[in-house]
């Protein structure tokens, strides 16, 4: 409306209408001054075909928007405070941040590097929570989504994603194969939308690498999908993560084995939600993790994580999604932060890590 009302409401129309009373020349004139109102309305209208934009905001924002709805009748009061709420509640794009999501069971991780770009690590389950924290946070694209193997608790999330998010690269450790069909669907959807797909074992990222699988390695037996997930080792400055998918002990003895691990992270997310059939003896020692990050459901059917496996990891510092909630980690590449929120206890700090 406020392009439409002053070129054709004000001018377009009634000189259209002139033209229609007027003798020659006159009339002339006036449908070219009319035409011309037309062109430029025009124009000024192609260029606002953008994709619809879908803010979302969080608890805090909620309470500023219902403050400026109470001045709904002072149309420049709305305008300006709406401004003003847009300004004071941009995107963070400081510092290098790894979160950890309460998606229930199933693993969904956010990495968010001090250049702007955003990363997925999973999904989760199918839902559409992962998208509205998304939202919440500003963020309208993915530079690259990671997913560690196809199934449900870690790829069901991305569905509600694909058409909603500008996805630009997408990496797994396979394309799909036959009866695959939710995944040969979200296959799809996204080759559709335009994303990248990437299932070969390279990655040109220096500040990733891939673990495993590596030269054509395919596990077998029931748990062979499990087997086959990635696992990905991120590093900024002196910190490390590692993510390990689904893996089980027999990939983890193989990385042990050809010695792929770095001996000491920071942060491991534990495999299978810290099923007892992961996390090794010798993979434990071999990575020395401060924080050993377990991401499972509340009061889950599966009886994750396992006490055995709770047990084996005692010597790091165990955070779990089905108690803390949202864990992140936020490094400047000397520095390691930690913090839980939760709805009961809010956000809350954790100590830093021997390591400073």
């Amino acid at each position: 409306n406020m392009v439409v009302a002053p070129f054709l409401g004000v001018v377009a129309v009634p000189f259209a209408l002139l033209a229609q009373i007027l003798p020659e020349p006159l009339n002339g004139g006036c449908l070219v001054v009319a035409d011309a109102a037309v062109a430029v309305a025009v124009f000024l209208l192609s260029m606002l075909q953008v994709p619809v934009w879908k803010p979302a905001t969080g608890l805090l924002g909620v309470i500023t928007l219902f403050i400026i709805l109470s001045f709904r009748r002072r149309e420049t009061w709305v305008l300006f405070s709406l401004i003003l709420f847009f300004c004071i509640f941009p995107r963070r794009k400081d510092g290098f941040r790894v979160v950890f999501l309460p998606i229930g069971q199933g693993d969904a991780a956010l990495v968010e590097w001090s250049d702007g770009r955003t990363w997925l690590i999973d999904a989760g389950p199918p839902s559409r929570s992962l998208l509205r924290y998304l939202r919440r946070r500003g963020i309208q694209k993915l530079e690259r989504v990671f997913l560690s193997h196809p199934h449900r608790d870690h790829m069901g999330g991305l569905d509600s994603l694909v058409g909603e998010l500008d996805i630009e690269r997408f990496w797994s450790p396979r394309p799909p194969i036959a009866g695959e069909l939710e995944y040969r669907r979200l296959w799809s959807r996204m080759i559709k939308q335009g994303t990248q797909m990437q299932s070969k074992q390279k990655l040109s990222e220096s500040n990733i690498r891939l673990l495993h699988p590596l030269n054509g390695w395919s596990g077998g037996g029931k748990d062979a999908v499990n087997e086959q997930s990635l696992v990905l080792e991120l590093q900024h400055g002196d910190h490390r993560f590692l993510f390990t998918g689904d893996v089980g002990q027999h990939a983890e003895s193989l990385l042990v084995k050809e010695e792929r691990l770095f001996q000491g992270y920071d942060v491991v997310k534990v495999a299978h939600h810290g099923s007892r059939y992961s996390s090794s003896d010798a993979f434990i020692k071999r990575v020395q993790a401060e924080y050993a990050v377990i991401s499972c459901g509340v009061k889950n059917r599966f009886g994750h994580p396992h006490t055995a496996t709770l047990w084996r990891w005692r010597k790091s510092r165990i955070l779990r999604s089905d108690q803390q909630g949202l864990i992140e980690f936020e490094s400047d590449g000397k520095i390691l932060r930690a913090r839980t929120w939760n709805w009961e206890s809010g956000w809350k700090s954790l100590p830093r890590n021997r390591k400073e």
